[in-house]
């Protein structure tokens, strides 16, 4: 049985902060304990800015539920690269508590400075943070056309860009989906229904019921725009493994934050190059089968960084100018973590434009300008050269 792979782009990074580590785990990994108790629910619930009839639909919802429900939310956080302190990090972001701020994370901050914190976290308790990963993942595929970006913005972008991607490197890459994931789905009480009663197995009347509760709660925060603010979907998703189809799946969230700091042309190419990248990996057997410690958690995403930028520089890939590049290793860098001790890590912002920098050389520095180098050989290179990488 061929283990479930999932790596993102962002380790759920916002203001500079890591919100913690989207790493390979095993299928069905059995979930750590967790919970919250009942007078704290009940005192979460109370605080909540809802009329009565909500806050009791709430309450019934969270009665109804099964017993072990923190365990079951946190194994599909685990499963799907979900970070189980999603909840607690986004409420300091909107709350301005974070520290080392970058600018996509000033940038995301400034979309959650009016949404009260307390229907983040009660979403949070009702798994619904958890519910477009698991539509992405488990739910769509490219049998129906996708549309990337809230208003398909982006499809253009990123459909040619997935295309010159299968032309430029040697891997077998016609089972790969590319899927859009919308914030949408949580103002779609069947879809969340759906994604409920697959991933947390709940019976048909929980799920929707737990449907109906994170859908008032997102209608009732105009910031949150009925799913649309992209706290909901700032990530991007390479997925491979027992049970699942191969995907690559692109956030509105993180798409439309690159725009939102000037990096709307080379940004969504970068990030798509980037979760490209993790295929390669796991089609090479690149990543590797032993638990995720920091150091080897920043090798994969450094190396799909590299990946990214030695496509985006090539003469036969998209053959950026220097600016362009440049722009590239920025979008690396607001995206790294100093979160250094995590077995998540990413990498420092400092050493992922590093390695965006260190590919650009590469395809600067080779003799034959039009050759492409294999990708395992390519990968060998850049672990020879990795140390430097990592020293900036």
């Amino acid at each position: 049985m061929r283990k479930l792979l999932v790596w993102t782009t962002t380790a759920s990074v916002l203001l500079g902060c890591a919100l913690g580590a989207a790493t390979p785990v095993q299928a069905e990994t059995p979930a750590a304990s967790a919970g919250t108790t009942t007078t704290d629910i009940n005192a979460k619930i109370a605080n909540l800015p809802v009329d009565d009839a909500t806050k009791a639909k709430i309450k019934k919802v969270l009665n109804a539920l099964p017993a072990d429900w923190s365990q079951r939310v946190a194994a599909v956080s685990d499963r799907f690269g979900i970070d189980s302190d999603w909840q607690e990090m986004v409420k300091a972001v909107a709350a301005g508590d974070c520290v080392n701020p970058t600018a996509i994370g000033d940038w995301m901050g400034e979309q959650l400075r009016d949404v009260d914190t307390s229907v983040l976290d009660m979403i949070g308790e009702l798994g619904g943070f958890a519910l477009p990963f698991i539509d992405a993942i488990l739910i769509q595929t490219d049998a129906t056309p996708q549309s990337f970006g809230q208003s398909g913005e982006y499809t253009t972008t990123v459909t040619n860009t997935r295309r010159d991607l299968d032309k430029f490197w040697d891997i077998k890459s016609d089972d790969i989906q590319t899927i859009a994931m919308h914030g949408d789905i949580l103002t779609d009480v069947d879809r969340m229904a759906a994604a409920a009663k697959l991933a947390f197995r709940l019976t048909e009347a929980q799920a929707r019921e737990l449907g109906e509760a994170v859908n008032a709660l997102v209608r009732s925060e105009p910031a949150l725009e009925n799913g649309a603010n992209p706290v909901f979907t700032f990530n991007a998703i390479a997925v491979s493994g027992e049970g699942v189809d191969d995907k690559l799946v692109m956030g509105d969230g993180l798409l439309e934050g690159m725009t939102g700091i000037g990096l709307g042309d080379v940004g969504p190419k970068a990030i798509l190059a980037h979760e490209y990248g993790h295929h390669i990996q796991y089609e090479n057997d690149l990543i590797g089968d032993g638990d995720p410690t920091p150091e080897a958690s920043r090798r994969v995403e450094l190396m799909a960084d590299a990946f990214s930028s030695y496509f985006l520089t090539h003469k036969r890939g998209q053959a950026l100018n220097t600016k362009r590049v440049i722009d590239a290793e920025r979008a690396y860098a607001e995206v790294g973590d100093c979160q250094t001790a995590s077995p998540g890590h990413h990498g420092t912002p400092d050493q992922r434009a590093a390695s965006g920098t260190w590919a650009a050389e590469v395809v600067a520095s080779a003799e034959d300008q039009g050759h492409i180098l294999p990708s395992r050989n390519f990968a060998t290179l850049f672990d020879a050269n990795l140390d430097d990488i990592i020293a900036g």
